[in-house]
């Protein structure tokens, strides 16, 4: 599919990382709509692969999973409050960081969108999901003391001798829902982005990938304190109360 990158949103303050999907979306089928025209030996189930399905999550906005979003939630605004306009250093280690996690554990992320996917191509995605995440933190690091630097603007001739200038400021706490059908790549570009940005950034991957959501979930917990980046698992339910906060940025694109 046709993919635009706008590593450059970085430098608008809100980050954001738009795609473009081809119009003939039956190429891009769910992965349990893929698995139920495979054969009986070729579907990865939860016995086969060893990986169980996570449990469905309580009713209601009052379930287990519904408090840890809240409660992270509430961290990240603290979070940002205390620290509104992160350093470039501290940007850049952030960003280096996501960068470490897709080419360190290339292997085990291929591994779990084709148990998720019932098999999908291993060059499709190195090619279509972990390189354009390296792309857009390698890029992200090169420019961002440009994108950090304050722009003069004309001044009216009645404002004289005053100047002017855009300080571009981060927004606060980004919400990310990423779709099932390049679960890697939709979720994690778009935080690169945020971070680069000085936001905090809360992820809420689709329940369609269940490996892949807690994969993620595992390494970018390893990586990151949780008033700085962390995902939130969940079905439905816990998307719908995802995208019920009062985010300062809500990125999405795609399904479910």
């Amino acid at each position: 599919g046709a993919y635009a990158a706008a590593g450059a949103g970085a430098r608008a303050g809100c980050a954001a990382v738009t795609r473009a999907l081809p119009s003939d979306a039956s190429r891009y089928r769910r992965p349990d709509a893929m698995n139920a025209t495979l054969p009986a030996a070729a579907v990865a189930t939860p016995a086969a692969t060893g990986t169980a399905l996570p449990p469905a999550s309580p009713a209601g906005p009052g379930g287990a999973e519904g408090a840890e979003l809240e409660r992270l939630f509430a961290l990240q605004k603290a979070a940002f409050a205390a620290e509104p306009s992160p350093a470039l250093a501290v940007r850049r280690d952030r960003v280096a960081r996501i960068l470490e996690l897709v080419t360190r554990h290339e292997g085990a992320l291929v591994a779990a969108i084709d148990r998720d996917f019932g098999h999908r191509s291993a060059h499709e995605t190195r090619l279509a999901e972990l390189h354009i995440v390296a792309s857009e933190a390698r890029l992200a690091l090169r420019r961002l003391p440009r994108w950090m630097r304050p722009r003069r603007v004309r001044t009216p001739l009645e404002l004289l001798p005053g100047h002017g200038e855009i300080r571009r400021q981060p927004c606060g706490v980004i919400g990310i829902v990423s779709p099932w059908n390049y679960p890697v790549q939709l979720a994690l570009a778009p935080a690169v982005g945020a971070l680069a940005a000085g936001n905090r950034v809360l992820v809420k991957p689709s329940e369609i990938t269940p490996a892949t959501s807690a994969l993620l979930a595992e390494l970018v917990a390893a990586r990151f304190g949780e008033d700085e980046f962390a995902v939130v698992q969940g079905d439905a339910d816990t998307g719908r109360q995802f995208v019920a906060q009062r985010w300062d940025h809500l990125f999405f694109t795609g399904s479910t």
